[in-house]
């Protein structure tokens, strides 16, 4: 009777865990993902969060159901952020504070347990902790535009400036993958080659190419 009662006790007290609400320190991030069809991007706003201990240390990654984000919503809880987050629909902005999650669940993704909750609340705060994106071990950076260069073309040269006549500076052959950094015009980015190896898989060679000569990869 007594281990009947202990289990009930047990089983109570999970169902009650499981449905309370978390409160986390951490950073939350905004970024917008990549979404191609064709060689068209229609990219979509999302948020994750990355969670840190009482004693600053980082822990795994909770994606946030974005399905219903409004990016009113991102602009009011960031408060900060460049004109061009919400024109060019590129890259990522943080902010540390306090969240508070509901509905956390786990999944199994590229080999990895991946977290995923909805968002209640988000507060800002003046903590100033250090995200270490690199520890995510599944699609460490989503918000990453890649290219390759386009079917039958074995390599293109990188400029040192956007423009027909610039110097070539490097040659990426079509067995290497390359990174945006930035839209110069319409005609014109700014790459660099992938190195898994780096910060933001940014590489040592870079230089302005037009898109004419890529295809997406991501």
């Amino acid at each position: 009777m007594k281990k009947s009662y202990f289990l009930l006790v047990a089983l109570m007290v999970f169902s009650f865990q499981s449905l309370a609400d978390t409160i986390k320190n951490g950073v939350l991030q905004a970024y917008w993902l990549p979404q191609w069809e064709g060689e068209v991007n229609t990219p979509k706003l999302q948020l994750r969060f990355f969670p840190f201990s009482d004693d600053a240390k980082q822990e795994a990654l909770i994606n946030i159901d974005s399905s219903e984000l409004k990016e009113n919503f991102v602009k009011d809880t960031f408060g900060s952020y460049t004109k061009d987050f919400f024109e060019v629909k590129e890259g990522h902005i943080e902010r540390n504070g306090l969240i508070k999650l509901k509905n956390i669940k786990k999944s199994r993704e590229c080999d990895s347990t991946v977290w995923q909750a909805k968002i209640i609340s988000f507060k800002g705060n003046d903590k100033n902790f250090k995200v270490d994106e690199s520890k995510s071990e599944c699609n460490a950076y989503p918000y990453i535009i890649s290219y390759q260069l386009k079917d039958g073309t074995d390599s293109i040269s990188l400029k040192d400036k956007p423009d027909e006549n610039g110097k070539a500076i490097s040659q990426i052959d079509n067995q290497h993958s390359l990174i945006k950094i930035k839209g110069i015009n319409s005609k014109w980015l700014y790459v660099a080659e992938y190195d898994a190896s780096k910060a933001n898989l940014i590489g040592e060679r870079k230089g302005y190419v037009e898109y004419s000569e890529l295809q997406p990869l991501n």
